[in-house]
């Protein structure tokens, strides 16, 4: 009895793995979209992104301190 009112509340309500996933499955679409744009670029390309990204990170975390 309490197997069948699970399930019934699973088809209703899906369960948290579901959930989960459709939570997190924009994320991943973003992610998986950046890396996309990323793939084609140069090691010295990618060495001024990871530079601009670090600029970024202490210009935002100057403005807490």
């Amino acid at each position: 009895m309490i197997g069948t009112f699970n399930k019934v509340l699973k088809k209703i309500l899906g369960d948290k793995t579901e959930q989960d996933l459709k939570a997190i499955q924009p994320i991943v679409n973003d992610v998986k979209q950046v890396y996309d744009t990323l793939q084609g670029l140069s090691n010295d390309e990618l060495r001024a992104r990871t530079d601009a990204m670090r600029q970024r990170i202490q210009d935002a975390t100057a403005a807490t301190e």
